[in-house]
């Protein structure tokens, strides 16, 4: 897995801390990463500065003891591949352009954050970060354990899913998985009914040339020896049905695009991975090319 020589895992200094960690050193073992940042970034007060000088009590500075939980947490959790290198930093600022600058600086080519159980909000940091990150964004639930054995890969049959399609087989190879499960759900198109049909008998018509659409998808990837189990639906809820095929399959990690068709609305990305971040019990994989998105990244950085 050399695309994840250098692995940042966002910390929070929370209970959330040692799933991410643990799930991290799984994938440095993997990966034999060369490094793994380890950063929490510290909020700057939004108190004025007179005030702060009057009470510097509640300045959320960087102290001995932070660095020391920080360093306490890394070793006691991150049980990774003996020869990648942890980098401990502690910074403060704005939690998401920190993070954004990190991954340029650092040339980072996986990004982990975790998911508390009872986390959820339209702008929280895992969902800005698997919209803006130019590399992928491994998000992980609290409470998940550090294993993978059944990988479920979602398609849309466009060039960003078949690069997760590649990444969820890299993945079954180096873990010696025999089958990769590969989910594509469709739904009825508005106006069907002027064909003359029923639903029922509109998608009989439709699925076997969706059927055919998913030969050809796959007929451009290399499987390496990984048996492909296709799964074709109808689904009206997709986000829904992933999530019921998690469950019938026994997947512990979903992997899926980023969903735009170009690399610009890439780092946008689409409705689906933003939905299943709340709802998703397994890690979720966002797979992404490394730098894709670069240029608009840098504008939306440029904007915080």
């Amino acid at each position: 897995m050399y695309r994840y020589k250098h692995i940042l895992v966002c910390l929070n200094l929370s209970q959330v801390d040692p799933t991410v960690l643990r799930y991290a050193g799984l994938l440095t073992r993997l990966a034999k990463s060369e490094r793994a940042w380890c950063i929490h970034v510290v909020a700057k007060s939004n108190l004025p500065e007179s005030f702060l000088k009057e009470y510097p009590q509640l300045s959320p500075d960087v102290d001995d003891m932070m660095q020391q939980q920080l360093a306490e947490v890394v070793e006691n959790n991150l049980q990774g591949f003996e020869g990648t290198e942890k980098i401990l930093r502690i910074l403060q600022g704005d939690k998401l352009k920190e993070l954004l600058a990190q991954i340029e600086d650092n040339s980072i080519d996986l990004t982990i954050v975790g998911r508390k159980k009872e986390q959820s909000g339209r702008d929280s940091l895992e969902k800005q970060l698997t919209r803006r990150a130019p590399c992928s964004v491994l998000v992980v639930p609290e409470g998940s354990a550090p294993r993978i054995t059944s990988v479920l890969c979602a398609v849309d049959f466009t060039e960003f899913s078949k690069r997760a399609l590649d990444k969820a087989l890299l993945y079954c190879r180096h873990l010696e998985l025999p089958t990769l499960h590969v989910a594509h759900y469709f739904d009825l198109p508005t106006g069907y009914h002027k064909a003359g049909l029923s639903a029922d008998e509109f998608a009989a018509k439709l699925e076997p040339h969706i059927q055919q659409e998913f030969d050809e998808f796959l007929a451009k990837v290399d499987t390496g020896g990984v048996t492909v189990q296709r799964v074709l639906r109808r689904a009206g809820d997709v986000a829904k049905a992933i999530r019921e095929e998690v469950k019938a399959v026994g997947a512990d990690l979903l992997v899926l695009g980023s969903r735009g068709r170009s690399a610009a609305a890439s780092v946008l990305l689409g409705t689906l991975p933003e939905k299943l971040i709340w709802t998703i019990e397994i890690p979720m994989l966002v797979a992404k090319e490394k730098g894709e998105g670069a240029g608009l990244l840098k504008l939306l950085r440029d904007s915080l």
